[in-house]
């Protein structure tokens, strides 16, 4: 094999090498995301158990901006849920996403084994 080929393969390991981390990146990004929506959801959880202890004619105040806007019990407990339902599909569609980072990047890391086999034959 010439020097050309060998060059040409080099090159192209380098490329899928830069694809192979840009994955690598994007399933550490989509890890943190999932971790801050389980953060989310453990708060949200905290704030339903709290509000099985709160009289249901409480007045509650939600902070918005710099003001200060009241809400009743039930307004507040169907924000919560609503909230938790959307944290949880947001989990179910991150999941879906890292499963497909994965796949990719297995089949990312054959394509540069093959690469790398590739350019050690042509030495």
């Amino acid at each position: 094999m010439g020097p050309e080929k060998s060059v040409n393969l080099l090159r192209e390991l380098e490329q899928e090498m830069r694809v192979f981390q840009k994955i690598e990146e994007s399933i550490e990004s989509i890890q943190n995301r999932k971790r801050n929506r389980l953060s989310q959801i453990n708060e949200n959880e905290m704030v339903k158990e709290e509000l099985k202890y709160v009289a249901a004619d409480a007045v509650m105040y939600k902070l918005i901006g710099p003001t200060l806007i009241k809400k009743d019990k039930a307004e507040v407990a169907v924000t919560v849920d609503e909230r938790l339902k959307y944290l949880q599909k947001e989990i179910k569609e991150i999941n879906v996403e890292y499963t497909t980072l994965l796949e990719n990047k297995e089949k990312q890391r054959e394509i540069i084994i093959s690469l790398k086999k590739q350019v050690q034959a042509s030495r």
